[in-house]
């Protein structure tokens, strides 16, 4: 096994976050939605870090910013990988 390559997230990316998001994270969240996902994905504070190995995506983590503290969550990994 390979060391997962860590790269930020883009719009083009909605899609798969969706599914994988689906399958690894437990259940679902209100903005699991392509139009939630997008607005995520835009927002100047805020990263999407997806973590993908042999081109596959094995996890993700968002990472968001209010001014004052850092906030990270929907942390996701495949469940293969833990």
């Amino acid at each position: 096994m390979t060391s997962p390559t860590i790269r930020p997230a883009e719009i083009e990316d909605a899609s798969a976050l969706l599914t994988f998001w689906r399958d690894a994270a437990k259940g679902v969240s209100v903005t699991d939605d392509p139009s939630g996902v997008e607005r995520v994905l835009t927002h100047p504070t805020t990263t999407v870090l997806l973590a993908e190995e042999n081109g596959e995506l094995v996890g993700t983590l968002i990472a968001g910013w209010d001014g004052w503290r850092a906030h990270l969550y929907r942390l996701a990994v495949s469940p293969d990988r833990r």
